[in-house]
């Protein structure tokens, strides 16, 4: 039940990139179940960050909605079961049949089994490898006729999934960038 596009271009870069929210697709075995309309859906999506992950020589893009499984969260929260898991939202119209929840916690074993082999694979060749993991920032969340958010980032540089020994590297990158204007 998760789609996603696998491509290692060039494995003398250690590099990854990887776009886990990108995915609007719905298993239609499961869109009966769905207690989301489409624009909520989308506006809790990452959209089009595939195409800045597919500029890297080599990325991972997920296609499914991260309403059917989250792929950024532990198994056990993977799946949205209840509003409190998806910002107020009501995931499912009914609860899921267990065979269905179980095919998608198969699914995400099996989606984290294979990055873990790549990843394994490509630091045989490196000591390290820069993993990219992007996400998009909704500064409309209002709807589109509406003014945007002030003061949305531009970039967000996150480090709550790196050891606290690389903090002082990241801190050096978030000044450098703090003084640059990217977009405007």
């Amino acid at each position: 039940m998760i789609y996603s596009e696998w491509h290692f271009g060039n494995d003398n870069i250690p590099l990854l990139a990887t776009a886990i929210h990108n995915g609007h697709h719905f298993p239609l075995e499961l869109v009966g179940f769905c207690g989301v309309d489409e624009k909520d859906r989308l506006r809790e999506e990452d959209p089009y960050t595939s195409e800045f992950a597919s500029l890297f020589p080599n990325y991972v893009v997920n296609y499914t909605s991260r309403f059917v499984v989250d792929l950024n969260r532990s198994l056990e929260k993977a799946v949205y079961l209840k509003p409190e898991d998806c910002w107020g939202l009501n995931p499912w119209l009914k609860p899921l049949p267990e065979e269905y929840l179980n095919k998608l916690y198969e699914d995400y074993d099996a989606w984290y089994s294979l990055l873990r082999y790549q990843i394994e694979r490509m630091l045989k060749t490196h000591p390290f490898l820069i993993i990219l993991d992007l996400h998009s920032y909704n500064y409309l969340r209002n709807g589109p006729e509406t003014e945007p958010e002030p003061n949305t980032p531009d970039v967000i540089i996150g480090r709550s999934n790196l050891k606290s020994d690389y903090y002082p590297l990241i801190d050096s990158l978030r000044e450098i960038m703090g003084n640059k204007t990217l977009q405007n």
